[in-house]
């Protein structure tokens, strides 16, 4: 049975939004923004904190912004870029059924309106950055010109001409560091990151916190696993459904009766859930475990040949191991931060637990039974 045929009080939700996870789910999101290296040696001007962290500028870029009027013009259409976008992100977060689908209405619209400003910032920028950066690079030039010239000259040149090539040079410097710092500030006002993706994807981006190394990892576990995925992002809106039910809301009073009704259909839920997660988990767990035995013989082998030329053979296995390890970690990592805070999560320390006590009396004798 699919996770995503909850009953109870809410069933006709339930489904619905189940429908509307697996349509969201990995589809329809942008592809994401190619990111421009940063310039080794320079501070950031601003610190993200998440992904819908407005525009943070420190002293000296703010200064900056201030006596030029074309950035304080971008800097506005960034403000109101940051709203719009927060806007976004706090109506796909929206936890709770019948609260996420009324939120997630207008989303479609109001991410193409996110789309469409973050464009138009984005091409207003780079008609600003144009210019400077064919000043930036002719001016580089310059620089390499200029010191070659002054190393062919050696020691035993002019000192005032020298001395006018040294100035020259400082100066030169100066415009190339006020232009570098002027690109970078117009780069992290004007090409933001703000990826529009469905609400389905955001909460689970939310829920599970991947790292930059783990972001394309999750995208395969969302189009591997929709069902899965799905299950677990009802079991998050009815948490949330629960919570309200049992303390109550600025909006409504606390009803018990309605706790009580989401609390079953949460139960069946979970355990259909945990069902559906450890049949997927139980053949990554003996897959690595049978790597984690590969591995173990493969260390015993090259330990005894250490030295020999038959050795080699056994060190580059036991490298082709460890590296299929180092990949299911992080992916088996995601997992089990998927089965966070359900019954899953129970289960798992249950079974991982009786692994240990399984190797606790390996090798022991059974005890003699009483006759």
């Amino acid at each position: 049975m699919a996770i995503k045929k909850a009953v109870g009080v809410h069933k006709a939700a339930a489904i619905l939004l189940a429908v509307v996870c697996l349509a969201g789910v990995g589809q329809g999101q942008e592809k994401p923004r190619a990111k421009k290296p940063e310039k080794a040696g320079k501070p950031a001007k601003a610190e993200k904190k998440g992904k819908a962290a407005g525009l943070q500028l420190d002293e000296e870029a703010r200064k900056r912004v201030k006596d030029n009027p074309e950035i304080a013009a971008l800097v506005t259409l960034r403000a109101d870029l940051d709203e719009l976008f927060a806007e976004y992100r706090s109506l796909g977060l929206t936890k709770g059924v019948k609260t996420h689908q009324k939120a997630t209405r207008k989303l479609p619209s109001l991410g193409n309106r996110v789309v469409k400003a973050r464009d138009k910032l984005a091409a207003l920028t780079d008609r600003q950055l144009g210019p400077l950066e064919k000043n930036l690079k002719r001016d580089k030039a310059r620089e390499e010109k200029l010191i070659r010239k002054m190393d062919k000259m050696g020691d035993g040149a002019n000192g005032k001409g020298i001395e006018k090539m040294e100035k020259t040079l400082d100066d030169l410097r100066t415009a190339i560091g006020e232009q570098e710092d002027t690109a970078d500030l117009l780069a992290l006002i004007g090409q933001p990151e703000m990826p529009v993706v469905p609400a389905p994807t955001m909460l689970l981006e939310e829920l599970l916190k991947p790292n930059e190394q783990e972001e394309g990892t999750l995208r395969s576990l969302i189009k591997k696993h929709g069902n899965l995925m799905t299950g677990r992002l009802m079991i998050l809106h009815l948490q949330a459904d629960l919570k309200r039910a049992k303390e109550g809301t600025k909006d409504a009073p606390a009803n018990p009766e309605r706790a009580k009704s989401t609390k079953r259909q949460l139960a069946q839920v979970e355990k259909k859930f945990t069902k559906y997660f450890l049949n997927i988990w139980a053949p990554i767990a003996k897959q690595r475990q049978e790597l984690l035995d590969e591995r173990d013989e493969l260390q015993k082998k090259a330990a005894r040949l250490a030295g020999r030329p038959a050795a080699k053979k056994h060190e580059e296995k036991l490298a082709s191991v460890e590296r299929k390890l180092d990949g299911d970690k992080r992916t088996n990592a995601l997992y089990k931060r998927i089965a966070r805070g359900t019954l899953a999560e129970k289960e798992l320390a249950e079974q991982a637990k009786e692994k240990e006590e399984g190797k606790d009396t390996k090798g022991k004798r059974p005890r003699k039974r009483k006759r």
